[in-house]
């Protein structure tokens, strides 16, 4: 049985697969996505190729150190007003723009305080159904005793 990865398909079955349309497989192509000499597609190589870009391009992002907030949207896959209510929660920003740095110590800070809270909380749901069920228990215990 051949593997899915190592299948064959037409610039229209990729476009498909992808979710794109045929014209951006055909703009990939031109900027490198890898094509077989009868013009068909192996999705490994595809693949492959996808993730070498898609590294490419967060690195180019991760350098650039100063970003908008269009752009940091982007990068960490929010809307704009996510980015917004960050900053409004004291994520630092310096003339309209962003330091990359800046806002990942930010970021970490903030998430792991609020990981400590909503651990904190569970934790105190956890001791009150304890204490509820001991309680429970105790007067079903005392309540049904047989002497």
């Amino acid at each position: 049985m051949r593997s899915v990865i190592c299948t064959r398909c037409s610039k229209s079955d990729l476009a498909a697969l992808l979710g794109v349309s045929p014209l951006r497989i055909e703009r990939w192509t031109r900027q490198g996505l890898p094509v077989n000499v009868d013009g068909s597609f192996t999705l490994s190589a595809v693949c492959r190729w996808r993730e070498e870009r898609h590294r490419s391009e967060l690195a180019g992002k991760l350098t650039a150190s100063l970003l908008s907030q269009k752009q940091l949207g982007g990068l960490f896959g929010v809307f704009r007003q996510a980015v917004t209510n960050w900053t409004r929660n004291g994520m630092p920003r310096n003339r309209g723009m962003y330091d990359l740095p800046d806002v990942l110590r930010w970021l970490r800070k903030n998430y792991r305080a609020s990981a400590r809270k909503e651990y904190q909380a569970r934790l105190e749901t956890i001791r009150t159904k304890i204490h509820r069920n001991i309680a429970q228990c105790e007067r079903f215990l005392s309540g049904g005793k047989v002497k």
